[in-house]
């Protein structure tokens, strides 16, 4: 959680300006020039951190061994995402491109991992839900937020009137790369239950 959440923090830092051109202008406490400020790195922190385990923690997933290792898939993710952004900004907003720049990597990750679409799938759904569900907390508290500083305020659809549909698309992009992205540069996978309990008897004997 550390270590992703510290790269996602800095990635976020870096890449806020493609956003603030035309996805929202929000106040920030310290911006560092044309980049985002100290709230992008909390924020890359928190969310990268919560993304990359957060189908471990709701499924209790077990011990993991190795399996062939895919070093290439964070080369891959930084190559697809700033294609993404720079080729389709032209003709869509900033943040539909940023979310397809993560499904791309995704796709290949479950391609060549297919015991990871659960957890790639799941985890697209339950990040963008945790996503749409904190920002819908402070969009309560502050709701003229959207109105001031979203760019996209009457052209995108809101969920449940408050929250962009936007922010859940994009944590969802997000969570669907970066929950299987561990296992699959890492090659991990879940040691069967049967095979555990076996181990945990010998011990026992």
């Amino acid at each position: 959680m550390l270590r992703t959440g510290i790269a996602v923090g800095l990635a976020g830092v870096l890449s806020e300006g493609v956003f603030f051109r035309d996805y929202w202008h929000p106040p920030l406490l310290f911006r560092l020039g044309h980049y985002g400020g100290i709230e992008d790195f909390f924020f890359g922190v928190a969310f990268g951190g919560i993304c990359v385990c957060i189908y471990d923690v709701f499924f209790h997933k077990r011990l993991r061994r190795k399996k062939h290792p895919h070093y290439w898939i964070t080369s891959l993710l930084i190559i697809s995402e700033v294609l993404a952004v720079e080729t389709l900004t032209p003709f869509m907003n900033s943040i539909y491109a940023s979310a397809i720049g993560f499904l791309l990597p995704a796709a290949v990750i479950i391609i060549m991992r297919r015991d990871l679409i659960p957890e790639t799938l799941l985890s697209a759904l339950l990040g963008g839900s945790i996503l749409a569900f904190m920002e819908m907390v402070l969009l309560i508290l502050a709701p003229n937020y959207l109105k001031q500083y979203y760019f996209l305020y009457g052209k995108a659809p809101l969920i449940f009137g408050i929250v962009p549909l936007t922010e859940f698309l994009w944590g969802a992009a997000f969570a669907a790369l970066v929950a299987p992205w561990r296992d699959f540069e890492f090659g991990y996978v879940p040691i069967n239950i049967a095979v555990r309990k076996t181990v945990a008897n010998k011990r026992r004997a």
